[in-house]
């Protein structure tokens, strides 16, 4: 229950309902790592950068944008 409850507060502040699941569970469940995870992942997608790679960059690097970048462009 209480993970339907964060979905819906993460979708309330309008994340995307696709990514919202995958971010809280990648971040185990911490709502606020995952809005971090979510903040970053859309403005790397901006940036023109696939889903799956940003997501495995963002993992990689412990949601920090700059080094999830960096692992994108090299």
């Amino acid at each position: 229950m209480e993970f339907l409850l964060q979905i819906q507060y993460l979708e309330d502040k309008n994340y995307p309902g696709d990514q919202v699941e995958k971010a809280l569970v990648v971040n185990r469940y911490n709502v606020s790592h995952a809005v971090k995870y979510l903040e970053a992942m859309l403005q790397l997608l901006d940036l023109g950068f696939p889903e799956d790679l940003v997501s495995d960059a963002l993992v990689k690097s412990d949601n920090d944008r700059d080094r999830a970048l960096d692992q994108l462009i090299s």
